[in-house]
């Protein structure tokens, strides 16, 4: 193979960039005043190969996840069998300021409202022809426990068995609470989370397969995990923010707008992605200039004096995706 094919083929393979082969290409036909590329040397080339098989094991393994959920609800979401809507509301009582909740194959949403109990409006799917089938379905899905000011709802899916009656097969959950709560537990399976201003003393949202959104939202202690999503907060930083945790295996992480009194300091981590830092009073430290792969974050002028506001301890991290604070 001449030296002409041998460029043509390293661009081929994503070796060198299409400015790189030209360069190469000009300095073979004598043209010295583009003679500028550097042939990369050994150690390099070493680091691109073991770049490029991490990238590659890393998207075989996030596809390979994603193919095994959507496999495990083929069967459930079948185009040929009928499915009805039905709902059920849940009032809580007036002394519940702990809330666990968890369902599959839907959404949960959280508002805030001005009644002084929580109330959760679930709407449910099932495989029936019969609305009396799928009310019956969805009552018997929804199992409670309540423990002194502790309640934990949990919704059920039936067995998949089209003989023995109506299957709920998806269960969205719409979450109302007072102005004033302690703590909120939730998790879906198959669904996004999201969050509308609301305020608590702790926070923690889980989810595979969905993405989790905060905006508005007050919290001293807030905890995020998402399987396969992203992960926003905006207008949820705040000076009430003690320690915050977002973690994601496959997305992106933002914090937006975050409140100008907050002293963040902690860390950023993401293996196939960037760390962006653009808020004026975060400042970054990388481990790696050119790589921005792993960031050690702490708040502009800090303040050691006895006045000193209390630091806001944040842990980011993302196995595909950037991350971003704004």
């Amino acid at each position: 193979m001449n030296e002409r094919m041998k460029i043509l083929q390293m661009l081929s393979d994503g070796k060198i960039t299409p400015e790189q082969a030209e360069s190469l290409l000009n300095a073979l036909e004598g043209d010295e005043s583009k003679r500028n590329f550097r042939i990369l040397n050994r150690p390099a080339l070493d680091d691109l190969r073991s770049l490029g098989a991490q990238i590659s094991a890393t998207v075989t393994q996030s596809l390979s996840e994603a193919r095994r959920a959507l496999e495990g609800q083929m069967d459930i979401f079948s185009l040929a069998s009928p499915s009805v809507a039905v709902t059920e509301d849940v009032a809580l009582p007036l002394n519940i300021q702990r809330l666990t909740a968890q369902t599959t194959n839907g959404a949960v949403q959280v508002f805030q409202y001005d009644e002084p109990y929580v109330r959760i409006h679930v709407r449910g799917q099932a495989k029936t022809h019969s609305m009396n089938d799928a009310k019956r379905a969805l009552a018997a899905a929804i199992q409670t426990e309540e423990r002194e000011d502790a309640y934990h709802l949990t919704i059920i899916h039936g067995e998949r068995d089209a003989d023995k009656g109506a299957q709920l097969i998806g269960a969205h959950l719409d979450i109302y609470v007072p102005k004033t709560f302690k703590e909120l537990y939730l998790r879906t399976h198959n669904g996004r989370m999201s969050v509308d201003s609301v305020s608590c003393d702790d926070l923690r949202l889980e989810t595979v397969n969905g993405s989790v959104s905060l905006y508005r939202t007050q919290a001293e202690r807030i905890h995020v995990q998402a399987e396969n999503g992203g992960i926003e907060l905006v207008d949820s930083v705040t000076n009430r923010c003690r320690n915050l945790s977002a973690q994601t295996k496959n997305g992106s992480i933002t914090l937006d707008r975050l409140d100008e009194r907050v002293r963040v300091a902690g860390r950023a981590r993401t293996s196939l992605g960037r760390i962006q830092v653009s808020h004026p009073s975060v400042v970054a430290t990388f481990d790696d200039e050119n790589k921005r792969t792993v960031a050690y974050l702490e708040p502009v002028g800090r303040d050691d004096g006895e006045n000193a506001t209390a630091e806001t301890r944040v842990h980011l991290e993302t196995r595909n995706g950037s991350i971003r604070i704004k």
